[in-house]
């Protein structure tokens, strides 16, 4: 089920629900209306309704690809802010996911087809012309220069090559699946992603969105604010973040502000600690998170188009230079050869 057709079931599930309808009723007849990707969902949503099991827990019963953001806003719902509302702004979330994630499909295209033509590149030329070359000069009985006679000579260990690569990515796989079966260890991972230039800002910044969406619509309800800290801990989506969310609820706990804490310990991206102090000073908290949320997003994706601007000219240049190099090598091995005798 993608991030669209999840909105679209969710809006369904709003508009039913502002009819008047129980909720158990609105389960009852969602099977019938609902888009095909959620029928299945639906019917089985319907079934454990019967039985007496929340919305948000029969959703997440029923199908595995649930982000952890809409379970937390139905979770809200149902603590008192209504579930009409709570489906309305998971479909929006949902929405703006999809949105997001339609932006990042169309920034990387063109990288992407760059790093195919890239590949393919390498491979004619490594796997066909190379060879045939060599089949051509091997019976002329001349030396050939330095740099042909390596790349040439080099063409009989590319199998092997090839081979010693798939076991070693293979190998790393191994030690990766491994390590990350420590909590410790996975929190050190998550750390590193969030190291790196360029993608670690990303993938922080849309973790914020995330997390201020929630906490906003659990303190819209009057939800103490470590209570809705710890609800909303899982949309951060990465176990360093997560860990630097439970500190900051202990903080909290502990007497801290809540805009403090979070600036503290970094669980919100860094830029954006102001604006949370301004809305709690000014008793605008949840006002606060919700713009939070926007610029987070907003930024995310100014920053996605950014680091596509620099891998796009990295990959061309990348790829003339190869296609340059081989060209040369060959152009200057075809001018040393000269017939038998001269």
């Amino acid at each position: 089920m993608t991030s669209g057709e999840l909105a679209g079931g969710l809006r369904l599930l709003a508009q039913l629900c502002r009819s008047g309808m129980p909720t158990g009723r609105v389960l009852q007849v969602f099977p019938e209306l609902a888009p095909p990707a959620w029928r299945p969902v639906a019917a089985r949503m319907r079934q454990l309704a019967e039985q007496g099991v929340p919305v948000s827990d029969a959703l997440a019963a029923s199908t595995p690809n649930v982000p952890t953001f809409v379970l937390a806003l139905l979770r809200a719902g149902e603590r008192g802010i209504g579930l009409p509302l709570a489906f309305e702004r998971a479909a929006q979330e949902a929405e703006r996911v999809q949105q997001q994630r339609e932006a990042i499909q169309q920034s990387l295209a063109y990288p992407i087809l760059l790093l195919v033509a890239a590949v393919s590149c390498v491979a004619l030329i490594v796997f066909v012309v190379l060879p045939r070359f060599r089949e051509v000069l091997s019976g002329l009985g001349q030396d050939l220069p330095l740099v042909a006679a390596l790349l040439l000579s080099s063409m009989d260990h590319v199998n092997v090559s090839i081979a010693a690569l798939l076991f070693l990515a293979a190998t790393i796989g191994c030690l990766l699946y491994v390590y990350r079966a420590s909590p410790e260890r996975q929190r050190q991972l998550a750390k590193g992603l969030l190291a790196i230039p360029g993608l670690g800002g990303i993938v922080h910044r849309l973790a914020t969105a995330r997390y201020c969406t929630v906490i906003a619509a659990l303190l819209e309800l009057k939800t103490p604010a470590a209570t809705a800290m710890a609800i909303a801990s899982p949309t951060l989506g990465n176990p360093e973040l997560e860990w630097r969310a439970a500190a900051a609820r202990e903080d909290v706990l502990n007497g801290a502000r809540i805009s403090h804490a979070l600036a503290a310990r970094v669980v919100v991206a860094p830029g954006y600690e102001a604006l949370l102090r301004v809305g709690e000073a000014s008793s605008a908290f949840a006002s606060a998170l919700h713009h939070v949320a926007d610029v987070a997003y907003t930024d995310a994706s100014a920053r996605t188009r950014a680091l596509v601007r620099i891998i796009e000219p990295a990959l061309v240049v990348a790829i003339a230079v190869f296609v340059a190099a081989v060209a040369m090598v060959l152009l200057q091995t075809v001018y040393s050869v000269r017939p038998a005798g001269v």
